[in-house]
């Protein structure tokens, strides 16, 4: 009779089977995972995550699941993430582990997000705008956004589609140091709506430090800053010392318009962006966020390459930079930089054709199972309705070559805006 010899890989499974079963007993609330083998028609080179739970996942409040990736196991709470996004038919995820882990090599951490991506027919978008602005870090230390990668996702065994797990954006992205109670601390602050744009007070959401703290000071460093943006002469506004660049990096100020002008970030001006602050004396500066209206498509709707998105008007910070000389040449100066030593079409298409390989096995099983909306069932203030719904036809292929075509017409149109 021939002798079992026990391999690592035996080894292994043996004890994530013993794991499990240790978390059955004392945890009864918790369903374990079944190592089903992937459906045939949903195989890929792509990761594949496995959460299971058995409460009704909700946008409201965390319910414990079981999570398996890459043979690990871990214990989780998980919900819906975003706002107007979890109306929509496929949803993103929030999942807070049991825990810090590194999850497929990035950073360590218990909290993570699965970004659904439900409004863009190439599924690219936000990863490729991830990529892009990070690409600046060597020459600018404020372009920070998440680590990301593109995986498949099962939940209770029923695959649920193409997911790009992300880190978050919070403190420890940005490497923030302890808060303190006083107008002195690090602070992250979050523009969740619309005309956020430093002439009046509203509220911004604080991420970090946290409200449960008994720390707020959103309102005081907006209300401050606002102050200053409305009641200053141009001497003052731009004066070396005391000026606007004292109080933001002015590095990050012409990058975040340059980003956000190119990709024609549909709603930059006054909302999806973070503003981020280390403690003093360290300056104010902003990060992007929320891709959906990016890249020539807004929801289901496709927009030309050649407009300006000036809607500078809206936010009182830029509408006072954009009147100075001396800051729209520095802009012009570091688009020619950028576009000569970093974001040419070379490169950028290369980002595109990294990111499509890698999905382009699932894509259209992925589209084929969250099609748009096709009823006048979402609509909302920001976005005409036909960013939600639609009744054309649909061509991956075609919705592929649409990005290519617009990004190469797109970086021509800023060369000649941004013409030295």
């Amino acid at each position: 009779m021939k002798e079992f010899i026990e391999t690592p890989k035996d080894r292994k499974r043996r004890d994530l089977l013993l794991f499990s079963t240790i978390l059955l007993i004392i945890t009864p609330t918790l369903v374990i995972i079944q190592y089903n083998s992937t459906p045939e028609k949903v195989t890929s080179q792509l990761p594949n995550i496995y959460i299971r739970c058995n409460q009704a996942i909700n946008s409201e409040n965390y319910i414990p699941s079981v999570i398996e990736l890459n043979e690990c196991i871990f214990l989780s709470n998980i919900k819906y993430r975003g706002k107007i996004s979890v109306t929509f038919p496929k949803k993103g995820y929030r999942l807070e582990l049991k825990g810090r882990h590194s999850l497929l090599g990035m950073r360590i951490d218990d909290d993570w997000q699965l970004i659904a991506n439900y409004l863009d027919h190439t599924r690219m978008r936000t990863k490729l705008a991830f990529d892009l602005w990070r690409a600046l870090l060597p020459s600018n230390p404020t372009a920070i956004l998440p680590e990301s990668i593109f995986l498949k996702l099962f939940i209770n065994n029923e695959f649920q589609g193409l997911y790009l797990l992300s880190e978050r954006t919070d403190r420890r992205l940005f490497g923030l140091n302890d808060s303190q109670n006083n107008l002195n601390t690090s602070l992250l602050l979050q523009v969740p709506g619309h005309h956020y744009n430093f002439e009046e007070l509203v509220h911004w959401e604080q991420d970090y430090p946290n409200e449960e703290d008994g720390i707020y000071i959103a309102d005081q460093i907006i209300e401050d800053l606002i102050f200053f943006m409305k009641n200053t002469s141009n001497e003052e506004f731009f004066n070396v010392i005391t000026g606007i660049f004292s109080k933001f990096d002015k590095k990050n100020l012409i990058d975040f318009y340059l980003f956000n002008f190119f990709i024609h970030h549909k709603n930059f001006w006054s909302n999806n962006y973070y503003l981020v602050r280390n403690s003093m004396p360290s300056k104010f500066f902003l990060i992007p966020w929320d891709f959906d209206g990016s890249f020539g498509q807004m929801g289901w709707k496709k927009y030309n390459s050649n407009s300006t998105v000036y809607f500078g008007g809206r936010n009182l910070l830029y509408k006072r930079l954009f009147h100075n000389k001396e800051f729209m040449q520095e802009v012009k100066t570091r688009w020619a930089e950028l576009r000569a030593d970093l974001w040419t079409k070379e490169y950028i298409f290369g980002i595109i054709s990294k990111i499509y390989n890698q999905i382009q096995e699932i894509l259209e099983i992925e589209l084929e199972m969250w099609k748009p909306i096709t009823v006048e069932g979402y609509i909302s203030p920001e976005w005409p309705d036909e960013c939600f719904y639609s009744n054309e036809e649909f061509d991956l292929n075609e919705a592929i070559q649409f990005l290519y075509n617009w990004t190469e017409e797109r970086l021509q149109f800023c060369d000649l805006y941004f013409a030295l």
